[in-house]
Parts: C-alpha cells; structure tokens; sequence
C-alpha cells in the first residue's frame, strides 16, 4: 500500500514540474535549439557544392604525395588559393601541424609525438600511466587516411555545445523549484505534517525531479543525433578520430567518440538534477537555486582553467566535473584514476563519479528534510 503511495506522490510532483510553463518553454526551446544546431553545425560552414569538393580526395592516404598536392594549392603564405575547394580543409588541417610549405609525413609524426610527451609532461604523469599510454598507443595509425572533418567536428562539437544549455538552463529552471516553491508559498509545514509527507513525499520529488532530467536531456540528445543522422548520414561512424584529434593516444571510432560524451551528459544530468534538487531543499528560493547553479558552473570553468597542474589531485577533480569535462577535446585528458590496481581514464571513471555524488546530494538532502520535520 504504501509503494501505492509512493507512486501517487511521484506522479503528482511530476505533474507539478510539467506545469511549470518555464521548465517547459525552456525544454522546447532546447529541442528546436537542438534541430538548429543540427543543421547549423555543417550547412553554417560550406554549402552543398563545396562539401561534395571535399569528398574528392576522401579516403586517401595522407602520404607525402597528397601532401605535395595541399602544397601546389596554397599561395607564399600558406594559405587556400580559394581556386579549387577540393583542397580547402586540408589545407587548414595541415596549416594547424606545422610549417606547411615543408610539411611531410615524417613531419607529421614528429609534430604529434612531440606534442603528446610534452602534454603528458605537463600532466605530470606517474610512470603507471606513462606504461598505460604506451600501450595504448600502439593502436594508433597516424597520419591515416583523409576524411573531411566538416562531418566529425559538427556532430561532436554541436554535442557538446547542447550539453551547456541542458546543464546551465535545462536543469536548473526545471527543478528549481521543486522544493523552493513550498517554502515560498508557506506550504511545507502543511505537506510534512500530513499522512504522506515523510520520506515518501521527499523520494516522490526526488525521483519526479530525476525523471524530468534525464527524459529531458535524453529527448534533447536523441533529437540532434536523429536530426544529424537523417541530414547528413552516417557514413562517418565508423572512421577513426584521431587526425581530427591529433594529439591523443586513443584510438576510437567517431561513433565511440559520441557514445563517450553522451554517456557524460547523462550521467552529468544525473549529478547537476541531484544538486539542484538539494539547493532547492537548503536555499528555499528558486531565483536562489538558478543564481548558485550559474555562479557554480562559471566558477567550475574559471579554476579548471587557473589551477596549477602541479596540484594535480584538485586540478583533476575539478576539470573532470560535468562542467567542464564534457568537450571534444576530452581524448586529449592522459591523467589517470588507478584503484585496485587498475588504471581508468576520465570518460571511463567520471560516471561513476557523477553516480556517487549525485547519492551524497540525496542523501544530504534527506537528512535537511528530516530536520526540518522535527
């Protein structure tokens, strides 16, 4: 009977978020956002005549002779002549690796080598995670073959731009005031003193509040890639990443790329629902709630990019939260978490991570419910 209770409870708060008009114009306005970017990552760029250009010299081998042609297409200052668009992103791609009138494939591999030892040295790696990324590396077949980045660089990119709106706006307007709204309104004494308003009405809005964000976030990640996907296919899932991102040492498909970062904003909206959902029970206010949730993330993005690498346990923590993890360039992330005696990277350790806290967010917000009973 009384999970009977629990139920009711749980669709009677989620009603209650469902009718707030701005947790729902803003959730609309993140799925048109999400079909905008969809378009906007690729089209916004080149036009159809332009990319079917680039599609000439796909899936070539990026040797010293296609190089020799990049460099028949560029003018004395190593720019794209602007005569034949065939050439025009790989000539930015080699322009970005070094002094292009004399770039070669030994070249190429020397600029990436270099540049991975010196961002493992600036990490200040231990010799297990000097082993672990030699051995990773082994599997990397560099330069590769030639496959215009338009595709790969709009989808992950446009990816992680959504996964800004769902964290900063989604989530917060929507539960802001799941619990805020009673103590403004002076209802919440009247609530915990009625037959249902111990843990069940607290685990109601809980699970109400958890439900609206994950849906949430899957709906709005679901509707750019399905957008993306029937707009420009998906030819490109199973290429390798790794000359769109030089510098890592891992080896992963375009589709593993996506499957990373979606699986962050999920598990990220697990966390960011689970500390709204406490600042809503502790501040009381919703204008609170959203203000301290905006003011987090800027001062998540201002440290991860001010703290010293040398103090490496809180620069890691801090730039592996939802905030600022969740980017592109997270394959460029060496920095390891070893437990029993097993090395993790980021994108494999920080759900679990998200999971854990966003439990100690509940709990601690159970705990203040209580309290306040009393």
């Amino acid at each position: 009977m009384r999970n009977n209770y629990l139920g009711t409870l749980y669709l009677f708060e989620l009603k209650k978020i469902l009718k707030n008009k701005v947790a729902m114009i803003t959730f609309l306005i993140m799925v048109i956002a999400a079909i905008i970017v969809g378009e906007g990552e690729i089209s916004g760029n080149a036009n159809a005549k332009e990319i079917e250009q680039f599609k000439k010299i796909e899936g070539r081998t990026i040797d010293d002779n296609l190089l020799e042609e990049v460099k028949e297409n560029i003018n004395e200052y190593g720019e794209w002549d602007k005569v034949d668009p065939t050439y025009e992103n790989i000539v930015s791609w080699a322009r970005s690796k070094g002094d292009i009138h004399n770039l070669t494939v030994d070249a190429l591999e020397k600029d990436r080598n270099d540049s991975i030892q010196e961002a493992k040295e600036m990490s200040l790696l231990s010799p297990g995670e000097y082993e672990y990324w030699e051995k990773r590396q082994d599997n990397i077949d560099y330069p590769g073959t030639w496959y215009d980045p338009l595709y790969s660089f709009g989808i992950t990119l446009g990816l992680c731009d959504l996964r800004i709106v769902i964290l900063l706006f989604l989530i917060p307007m929507g539960l802001a005031a799941v619990f805020a709204a009673e103590h403004q309104n002076k209802t919440d004494s009247i609530i915990r003193a009625s037959k249902n308003g111990d843990k069940r009405t607290y685990y109601a809005k809980v699970l109400a509040g958890m439900s609206f964000a994950i849906v949430g976030t899957a709906v709005i990640v679901a509707s750019f890639l399905g957008y993306f996907f029937i707009r420009w296919g998906t030819y490109y899932l199973d290429l390798p990443v790794n000359y769109n991102y030089a510098y890592t040492s891992v080896s992963l498909t375009l589709k593993e790329h996506l499957w990373m970062l979606t699986k962050l904003i999920m598990t990220g909206s697990v966390l960011i629902a689970a500390f709204t959902l406490f600042l809503s029970q502790t501040l009381k206010n919703a204008l609170a709630v959203m203000g301290v949730s905006l003011g987090v993330w800027f001062v998540n993005v201002i440290l991860a990019s001010t703290l010293p690498l040398r103090m490496r346990v809180l620069s890691q923590f801090i730039q592996w939260l939802p905030h600022t993890l969740i980017d592109d360039r997270i394959v460029y992330e060496y920095r390891l978490v070893k437990l029993f005696g097993r090395y993790f990277t980021a994108w494999d350790f920080a759900p679990f991570m998200y999971i854990l806290f966003a439990i100690i967010f509940i709990a601690a917000g159970r705990f203040i419910y209580d309290r306040q009973e009393r």
